[in-house]
């Protein structure tokens, strides 16, 4: 962990300055209203970025007076730099910030997410670790959880699956082999829960698919529930019915796999409408 006298000493001590982020982790994402409060320092420039407008295009940078002051001697403009449309759209957020509690929601549903995620991490072999601050979270997966080697194939499965089951991640990491979660900081109780269930189930799957070599049977439907009632508690009834549609025929094809693991061949649409055609020709 970073302090402020590790940087007086190796950094500015030698003329460097120091520089926070503040692009994801700021805005009361990660329980301190700003990220590099718990790093102890105090930075000397502040970059901010996509959360300070919510979606409007919007960027801002917060320096030390000295340093501005060394672009009094040369030539600098922005051309869209301070314009009041963005500016309001920036109070906006700030003030719903403050007004929703949502620093203290993320704090609150970040640590029932943790919670969540570990308990999934503790019966899976593929989860090498849970961490994260607020609701800025990583889960790396690994081949074993005893060796830790990193499974990039994990990853980009776990990552699709749950995105299908309704849960957009994020993936990165050195070895891209980390999901990664950065949520909505107005995350509710059930979003978590949600979101724990969608995950659990995608691990679930992969462990039958590679480790178990089961890719025959389903996983259980706890989360398929789960998603078309969340949906329909947000008043998408026509999506979660057709959603459970798509589960009932994905669980059917898999129902079709032969002993020895391979699917039997299945009819494109457009093998059968050449099919059509010939007969008509015929």
């Amino acid at each position: 962990v970073s302090t402020q006298s590790t940087w007086d000493k190796y950094v500015r001590a030698r003329g460097g300055v120091c520089i926070a982020d503040e692009v994801q982790v700021g805005f009361g994402r990660c329980v301190n209203y700003w990220g590099f409060e718990s790093q102890g320092v105090v930075p000397d420039i502040v970059t901010f970025g996509k959360p300070i407008g919510n979606g409007f295009p919007l960027a801002a940078v917060v320096c030390k007076r000295k340093i501005a002051e060394a672009f009094n001697d040369c030539q600098y403009f922005n051309t869209a730099g301070g314009n009041p449309v963005a500016c309001a759209a920036g109070l906006a957020v700030l003030e719903a910030i403050e007004a929703d509690n949502l620093q203290k929601n993320a704090a609150k549903q970040g640590k029932l997410l943790l919670e969540l995620l570990n308990e999934v991490k503790a019966k899976r072999n593929t989860i090498g670790d849970v961490r994260g601050l607020g609701l800025f979270v990583g889960i790396e997966l690994v081949k074993d959880c005893t060796t830790l080697e990193p499974d990039s194939e994990a990853c980009v499965w776990v990552f699709e699956r749950c995105r299908e089951l309704g849960v957009l991640m994020g993936k990165g990491g050195p070895h891209n082999n980390v999901i990664r979660l950065k949520p909505p900081i107005c995350l509710t109780k059930d979003d978590v829960e949600f979101l724990a269930t969608v995950f659990d189930r995608a691990v679930e799957e992969w462990e039958r698919k590679t480790i178990n070599g089961d890719a025959s049977k389903p996983a259980h439907n706890l989360s398929t529930t789960a998603v078309a009632e969340y949906m329909k508690q947000l008043g998408m009834e026509d999506l979660a019915k057709e959603f459970q549609n798509r589960i009932k025929k994905e669980n059917h094809k898999v129902e079709h796999v032969t002993t020895n693991g391979s699917a039997e061949p299945t009819e494109s649409n457009n093998e059968k409408k050449k099919k059509k055609k010939k007969k008509k020709k015929k």
